[in-house]
């Protein structure tokens, strides 16, 4: 009985404890267009900083409507490509949706701005959204990406992610591709810092992104307010990342209940 307790209060102190994830702030905009590379400083709302500091983990998504399959990069200043999360996402209708998410740590010295880059056509709208976030883990996936597409319609609906570590955080990203003259912008009941843009053009654009913290079981985002009058010409696509929280300084703590276990181990 003594080993069986000794063994459990070791595995109990080894327990690693997570920092916890905070929200260091996001941006979003949107070109009519477009067909020239675009750099774009960090002036971030909504958190803790205007700018990234060294570890911060900035996620951009970038979106552009079309009736052609693009590629998009996402680079930071030294035309060095953030790190795709998941594939691109397409989808072909009479309004094509190209999405891609990225990221990027900051190193010692932080990036001031990004770039966003593609093969866009004067008449394709584009738009993007920026999300900082800091005490995001090194590995900083903790499920696997999960995304998904859909036609006849540009109102995202999102699938489900399902974390498992306390602290983690889900990040939930949007866009559809519409017929000119749409009107209005996504907008989301259960994101956190949801940031959304639109822009018209003869393929016209909408993004919507955020994040909800896990607290258990399954996230299945809310279907996005609509942007705009839809039609069975557009289509869209998404994206829902779990991202695992960084192991606090030292890696490891003892719960609450070791000191109890102590006592029981002195009797």
């Amino acid at each position: 009985m003594i080993r069986l307790l000794i063994a459990l209060l070791i595995f109990l102190v080894s327990c690693p404890s997570w920092a916890a994830i905070t929200y260091v702030g996001g941006q979003t905009g949107s070109f009519a267009g477009q067909t020239a590379d675009l750099d774009i400083n960090f002036a971030l709302t909504g958190g803790s900083d205007g700018t990234p500091a060294s570890g911060d983990l900035v996620i951009i998504t970038y979106c552009i409507a079309s009736t052609l399959d693009h590629t998009l990069d996402i680079e930071d200043a030294s035309a060095g490509n953030y790190t795709t999360l998941g594939t691109e996402g397409y989808i072909s209708d009479t309004y094509d949706t190209n999405m891609r998410v990225a990221y990027k740590f900051m190193t010692g010295t932080p990036d001031t701005a990004f770039g966003l880059n593609s093969d866009s056509t004067a008449s394709d709208a584009i738009a993007y959204t920026a999300h900082v976030f800091r005490g995001v883990h090194a590995t900083p996936l903790e499920q696997a990406v999960q995304q998904g597409t859909g036609a006849n319609t540009s109102v995202v609906n999102p699938g489900s992610i399902t974390p498992t570590t306390a602290g983690a955080v889900v990040y939930v990203a949007g866009c559809g591709a519409l017929a000119t003259t749409r009107q209005g912008v996504y907008t989301s009941s259960d994101q956190t810092s949801f940031l959304s843009s639109a822009q018209d053009d003869t393929n016209a654009v909408n993004i919507g992104a955020g994040y909800i913290p896990w607290t258990s079981g399954a996230v299945s985002p809310a279907t996005y307010g609509a942007g705009g009058t839809d039609n069975a010409e557009h289509s869209y696509a998404w994206m829902i990342v779990a991202l695992a929280p960084a192991a606090e300084s030292g890696g490891s703590a003892a719960p609450a209940n070791a000191g109890a276990i102590l006592l029981l181990l002195g009797q």
